[in-house]
């Protein structure tokens, strides 16, 4: 006989100073399976890297406070592994080798990605 489990709903940080994109975003990720918090700035998005586990984070790099290539910089020096897939509008190939020289597993930019390729992306983590 076998036994059916559940998947575990896994938690996903998205970190966007644009909330209408931060709410479409979460929506979208909630709708599929996810567990989603919200960080509009880099600073309360390192402060909840450091309160709670996630699975993953959502990074735009253009935020208030601290940018995310500084939050990035952070989570490596802090040894932290929750993969990051950045959502940025910066197009441009010195940024994209920059974050992924510091750990981003996936670079994206908002105005070539719709919202239901980010959420297939998601779900290809797991």
């Amino acid at each position: 006989m076998q036994v059916e489990t559940t998947p575990k709903v896994k938690k996903v940080l998205v970190v966007e100073d644009e909330r209408p994109l931060n709410e479409v975003l979460r929506q979208a990720l909630t709708r599929a399976g996810f567990e989603t918090a919200a960080a509009y700035d880099g600073e309360s998005a390192l402060n909840m890297l450091l309160k709670s586990k996630y699975d993953l984070v959502l990074l735009d790099i253009l935020l208030p406070k601290i940018s995310g290539i500084d939050v990035l910089a952070e989570m490596s020096k802090r040894r932290d592994l929750t993969p990051v897939i950045v959502v940025t509008n910066l197009g441009r190939e010195e940024s994209k080798k920059e974050v992924m020289g510091l750990g981003a597993k996936e670079y994206l930019v908002k105005s070539e990605t719709p919202i239901a390729e980010i959420v297939k992306l998601v779900q290809n983590f797991y």
